[in-house]
């Protein structure tokens, strides 16, 4: 059996296996698969999904990561990397995770909650709501980035407020963002 098709057998014994609620065995078959073709960000959110269950967020955030050095727009990835940041109580990445994911699909309400949900939790832990600002009244002018540096001093700049960096993102067209999230990937940040 050639590698694509093996990984191809693997993936589906791992998709039966969390159906069935075999966790574990879900993780290892998805792990071979990842060892047949490592290409397949799909196979890797499937891990993730099936670490998630295991509450193994640490394993989950790394097999998310890895799906989005390969496809930085994947959607169930930033959001099953976001709930793993979220369970570690990094809170501040959960929250970039589901906003970067809401940037790519602004209509997504499971993410739109998730976001919700970090947004309080922050507040909570800190005791103070976080301010409310678009991202209009907090930056003028504002503008899309012109190069990946542009993007991640942007980025830093509107993580602490998690609402600005939504706003931010919307700015940016979706055809863009895998190129500034591969470039910023790929710089180690």
């Amino acid at each position: 059996m050639n590698q694509p098709n093996a990984a191809r057998e693997l993936k589906a014994q791992g998709d039966s296996a969390y159906r069935q609620g075999q966790f574990a065995q879900a993780v290892a078959h998805y792990t071979d698969a990842i060892k047949a073709d490592s290409t397949n960000p799909t196979v890797l959110t499937n891990r993730a999904m099936a670490l998630l269950k295991l509450e193994r967020f640490t394993d989950a955030v790394d097999s998310c990561t890895q799906a989005l050095r390969i496809d930085a727009t994947n959607v169930k990835a930033l959001w099953r990397r976001g709930t793993a940041y979220y369970k570690l109580g990094q809170l501040a990445k959960a929250q970039c995770d589901f906003a970067a994911g809401l940037a790519i699909e602004p209509a997504n309400a499971v993410l739109a909650a998730e976001l919700d949900k970090s947004v309080k939790a922050i507040e909570a832990a800190a005791g103070i709501p976080q301010p409310k600002l678009s991202i209009n009244a907090a930056l003028e002018p504002v503008a899309e980035p012109r190069s990946p540096q542009d993007f991640e001093r942007a980025w830093r700049e509107h993580a602490r407020v998690p609402a600005r960096l939504y706003e931010y993102l919307k700015l940016i067209p979706t055809d863009k963002l895998p190129a500034l999230f591969r470039a910023s990937l790929e710089a180690g940040h």
